[in-house]
């Protein structure tokens, strides 16, 4: 058995080591519960709530007003809020806001009596940038999916679409500052 200096390295590391796990497990523990749980190969498994808004979306008889009602996404358990929870595991909470900040200003001026069809291309014009953010990992998959599926010309077929898809970011938003504890 060591003695003197020798005992107390090793002691601190031993405690370094005990604690580094211990922190490590729970960082996985918090990642875990957040945004669902992770299966046996490290993928993250997505929540049933989740998957029921995709396939809404998905479903091309659907356009976003029939699927963003406050009903589904605006109270706790709803879409946004199981979106939250996936959303904000690995994703940047800023480019969330940063988004989101882009769709409210369409928002804004297409409530300030604006065609419409003129910004229909700036709403288009979100995509670029979207994929930027993933490619640099600063948003997740999930999020993108759901901008993949709800920025396209056949979901988008009036300004009532948009409004809906506006006020379920909102929602998103404020639920991704709910979980990012």
């Amino acid at each position: 058995m060591p003695k003197g200096k020798d005992f107390e390295i090793l002691k601190y590391h031993s405690l370094y080591e005990q604690t580094k796990k211990e922190g490590d497990e729970m960082v996985n523990q918090k990642r875990n519960t957040k945004g669902g749980k992770m299966n046996s190969k490290g993928n993250k498994k997505t929540n049933p709530t989740y998957e029921k808004m995709m396939n809404a979306i998905r479903d091309k008889e659907k356009t976003l007003k029939d699927v963003f009602r406050p009903i589904d996404y605006a109270l706790p358990g709803g879409y946004a809020d199981a979106t939250a929870k996936i959303v904000i595991v690995d994703t940047n909470n800023n480019q969330i806001r940063k988004i989101f900040g882009s769709i409210k200003s369409i928002d804004m001026r297409l409530k300030n009596k604006s065609d419409y069809d003129n910004l229909l291309n700036e709403i288009y014009m979100l995509m670029p940038s979207i994929i930027y953010a993933k490619k640099r990992k600063l948003i997740n998959d999930s999020l993108y999916d759901i901008f993949k599926e709800c920025i396209k010309p056949e979901k988008l077929k009036s300004k009532e679409d948009f409004y809906s898809f506006a006020k379920f970011m909102e929602a998103l938003v404020a639920y991704c500052k709910k979980e990012d504890f």
